[in-house]
């Protein structure tokens, strides 16, 4: 066991002082470059590496946090499931009904090439519970979201943290607003997504099916940026949900510049991420539980956080 410097004694080992203590106990750096006076491309890479260990122990507590989500990686594993044979082509029974019993060399060859069998997964009752728990997403995402946004936020304005107390104390600050937008934030992904995996599926050629697309797609980056303002202005400002809508909304399209590097940089560790998964899948799979999500915050709060300080009033309601 590891020893007190000053006594020579023993220390016990303590979770929550593994987590306090992965910053500096007595404050930032003084070398430690103004970010929210330079903000600039070379100082976010030097940011990043001096806060990864942060950075990851705050994805890892953001993803323990959102806990239902495991509900859901149980019930698309199919161990609860039950797993049979099909034929892979849908033409097959329509072609079982007009052929019937009256085989010849013609009939003989298309039975070969559409009776080829598939594996089929049919879903158990276990399954469907584990997906209904799974549901309770909708009231997880929110507050752990202001948790990991608050400390991102901290170390991009070059302030001390303390992971576990400044984690929790956050949520317990802002939990009604954090569980309402949660919710609304919920529902609005799920539509954006619905509406991506509808195109996706039911593909539509002409210049309607091109202008649906470039919409869907720019909902989808706008409400990127706008989610990340509002997550931000819950822990900044005391104001309605409403008029952070409205700010984001401003925010999103005045912040040019901070927000394209934001759309782009998100995009990056995306395919980069996407990448692993193509050339070795256990490490691509891993990271999104390791840094993925918490390396995305902390780059989203580096690009917006100096836009809400330019054009947001910093002494409006509850700055900290």
């Amino acid at each position: 066991m590891p020893k007190d410097r000053d006594t020579g004694e023993k220390k016990k080992f303590n979770l929550f002082n593994f987590f306090a203590k992965k910053d500096d106990p007595v404050g930032v750096d003084p070398n430690e470059p103004l970010i929210t006076d330079n903000p600039n491309f070379v100082n976010f890479f030097k940011l990043f590496v001096r806060k990864f260990s942060n950075i990851t122990l705050i994805n890892i507590m953001t993803v323990l946090c959102n806990f239902p989500f495991f509900f859901f990686l149980i019930g698309i594993s199919g161990y609860f499931s039950g797993h049979t044979a099909a034929p892979a082509y849908n033409l097959y029974p329509h072609l079982s009904g007009i052929v019937g019993e009256k085989l010849s060399p013609a009939s003989a060859a298309l039975y070969g090439t559409y009776s080829l069998q598939t594996k089929v997964t049919v879903l158990s009752t276990t399954d469907y519970v584990f997906f209904y728990l799974s549901l309770l997403l909708v009231f997880t995402i929110g507050i752990s979201s202001v948790g990991a946004i608050y400390l991102h936020r901290n170390m991009v304005r070059g302030e001390h943290v303390s992971l576990l107390s400044d984690y929790f104390d956050t949520i317990k600050r802002n939990i009604k607003q954090a569980l309402i937008f949660g919710v609304i934030d919920s529902i609005i992904i799920g539509l954006l997504v619905y509406d991506a995996a509808f195109l996706r599926v039911n593909r539509m050629s002409g210049t309607t099916s091109g202008i649906m697309f470039v919409a869907v797609a720019f909902l989808i980056i706008l409400y990127y940026l706008v989610r990340t303002y509002i997550y931000t202005m819950i822990v900044t400002f005391d104001m309605p949900i409403r008029k952070m809508f409205k700010n984001g909304l401003i925010l999103s399209i005045v912040g040019f510049k901070r927000n394209i590097c934001y759309v782009l940089g998100s995009a990056a560790v995306i395919a980069l991420n996407y990448l692993l998964l193509v050339v070795y899948f256990p490490i691509g799979i891993i990271l999104p539980f390791m840094i993925v999500p918490s390396a995305l915050t902390f780059l989203g709060e580096y690009c917006i956080f100096p836009n809400i300080m330019k054009y947001m009033v910093e002494d409006e309601g509850k700055s900290e």
